[in-house]
């Protein structure tokens, strides 16, 4: 009972000696000074919250004053570019016996190009053999440009590379594809020659439908980390890893065509 009686009598001020007058005094300076820590952790916690927002606002300004450099994306531009570039996909799809499963992925692959564009707000380019003025050309020097195109590519990235070039930029690359094939009962040489086929397509069709220059402006993005702090960037790299993922598909459908 004693212990009880002590714990109930006990006061923070027990070891206070003055008059009830300096006891009130001393109470109410305590009160001032525990509002005035509440006060100050208040308008530290707007501070913070302040140079939060300034930090978005700056890092807007930063993103916005880098796209001004560039022409902001235009919808009427994407859907030339994308008249130009199916006609290229027309031409591939010569040579193929399935053609309406390939137009479903070419119109599904478009659809992520479209997003990537808009969600980056950059112009949509052409591919630089790929002008808008070939929708006035006749079918024969369309057919020309398209053959073109693949000869350069083919010969840029494999035909004109020493065989140690080739190697060192295909193997590994072609592997996993090729292994593939041939657990399908393809012959090993007609499989690594599909599978090194792919690769280049690869590049291709990327390049066709987001050149490179905003390849690597979409890149830069996915992984700037003040970008993530004010934009949605899981769902840009999302779009991203998905246009990757169907270029890959649709190359080696296409290598079967070339």
């Amino acid at each position: 009972m004693s212990n009880i009686n002590s714990v109930m009598n006990f006061t923070p001020f027990a070891s206070f000696h003055g008059t009830q007058s300096d006891l009130e005094q001393l109470l109410e300076s305590e009160m001032e000074l525990t509002w005035k820590k509440v006060d100050e952790l208040k308008n530290k916690s707007k501070e913070k919250s302040k140079t939060l927002e300034e930090q978005a606002t700056e890092i807007k300004k930063k993103f916005k004053k880098s796209m001004n450099l560039y022409e902001a994306y235009d919808p009427a531009k994407f859907e030339t570019k994308t008249r130009v570039d199916l006609l290229f996909f027309e031409h591939l799809c010569q040579g193929l016996p399935e053609v309406q499963q390939v137009d479903k992925l070419v119109s599904g692959y478009y659809k992520t190009t479209r997003a990537l564009y808009e969600m980056v707000n950059r112009k949509p380019l052409n591919h630089k053999m790929l002008s808008t003025s070939l929708l006035s050309e006749s079918h024969e020097k369309q057919e020309e440009t398209f053959a073109k195109i693949l000869s350069e590519h083919m010969n840029n990235f494999y035909y004109r590379l020493p065989p140690e070039k080739r190697k060192e930029q295909y193997l590994s690359e072609s592997q996993e594809y090729a292994s593939t094939l041939i657990e399908k009962g393809m012959e090993t040489d007609d499989a690594i020659r599909m599978s090194v086929k792919a690769c280049l397509m690869e590049s291709l069709i990327r390049n066709i439908a987001i050149p490179k220059s905003v390849q690597k402006y979409i890149k830069y993005l996915c992984e700037d980390e003040d970008y993530g702090k004010v934009f949605d960037q899981d769902k840009l790299k999302a779009l991203w890893e998905s246009f990757n993922r169907q270029t890959r598909n649709m190359s080696k459908i296409f290598a079967a065509a070339v």
